[in-house]
C-alpha cells in the first residue's frame, strides 16, 4: 500500500482555520497596511510643516533698517579724530611740563654751582688779603708808640707794597700811561695841556689816575692830561 502523505496544516487565524490562500491575502492585507500608515504619517508631518511655513508667512514682518545717513558717520569719524588729537595733546602737554620741570632743576642746579663757585673764589681773595690787613694792624700799633715819621712811612710802604702784590697775584694789571699816545679807548683825557714840543703833541702828558685791567677787560679807564703842540 502507499504511504499516506500528512495533510499540511492549517493556518489558524481568528479562530478559524485558513487555507493557503487566505494565508497570502492576509500577508497581503498586513503589508498595504504598513505601506498605508507610513503614507498617513508622512502627510501628516507635510500639513504640519506646510502650517508651520503658512504661520511664518502670515507673522508681520519687521521694517526694513534705513539707510545710514553719511553724515551720522562722518560726525563719528570727526568725534574719534577729536579724541585721538585730545590724547595725543595730553601726551604733548604731558612731556612739557615734565621738560620745563627738569629744566628748572637743571637751572637751580647751576645756580648752587654758580654760588658755590663764587664763594669759593671770594674765599680765595679774601684769604690774600688777610695778610695785608695784618701788615697794616702792625704798622698801625707801631705808630702808635713812636713820634717817628719815618718810621710810620716805612710801615705804611711796606703795607702799600704788601697790597700791590697781592693785586697782581689776582692777575690785575695796573695801567700807567705817561708818556704814551693818548687811547681813547682805555684812557680819558681831563683836559688839553699846551706843549711846545712837537714830539708831545695827542700824548699824555700827565696821569691823575692810573687804570686798572685783569687780562683783556678793562675795570678803570686810566684818566690823563692830554699834550697839544701849539708852535
Amino acid at each position: 500500500m502507499d504511504a499516506q502523505e500528512p495533510a499540511p496544516e492549517a493556518s489558524v487565524h481568528d479562530g478559524r482555520e485558513q487555507s493557503p490562500g487566505d494565508q497570502a491575502t492576509t500577508s497581503g492585507a498586513a503589508v498595504d497596511s504598513d505601506v498605508d500608515l507610513e503614507a498617513l504619517v508622512h502627510e501628516a508631518g507635510n500639513g504640519t510643516e506646510a502650517d508651520e511655513g503658512d504661520s511664518e508667512a502670515s507673522a508681520p514682518k519687521p521694517p526694513p533698517k534705513p539707510p545710514e545717513d553719511p553724515r551720522d558717520r562722518r560726525i563719528r569719524e570727526l568725534h574719534k579724530l577729536v579724541a585721538e588729537k585730545d590724547e595725543l595733546l595730553r601726551d604733548y602737554i604731558k612731556a612739557h611740563k615734565q621738560a620745563q620741570a627738569q629744566w628748572e632743576a637743571h637751572k637751580q642746579r647751576l645756580k648752587r654751582d654758580r654760588d658755590e663757585e663764587v664763594a669759593v673764589a671770594r674765599g680765595k681773595i679774601v684769604e690774600k688779603f688777610l695778610t695785608v690787613s695784618d701788615n697794616m694792624e702792625r704798622s698801625l700799633a707801631a705808630a702808635q708808640g713812636t713820634d717817628s715819621v719815618p718810621a710810620l712811612l716805612e710801615g705804611m710802604q711796606l703795607v702799600y707794597k704788601g697790597f700791590s702784590q697781592v693785586l697782581t697775584e689776582l692777575g690785575l694789571r695796573r695801567v700807567d700811561p705817561l708818556g704814551q699816545v693818548f687811547d681813547p679807548a682805555s684812557m680819558e683825557a681831563l683836559g688839553i695841556v699846551p706843549v711846545q714840543d712837537a714830539s708831545k703833541d695827542n700824548m699824555v702828558v700827565n696821569c691823575l689816575q692810573a687804570g686798572f685791567a685783569i687780562g683783556n677787560r678793562e675795570l678803570r679807564p686810566a684818566l690823563v692830561q692830554v699834550g697839544k703842540f701849539t708852535g
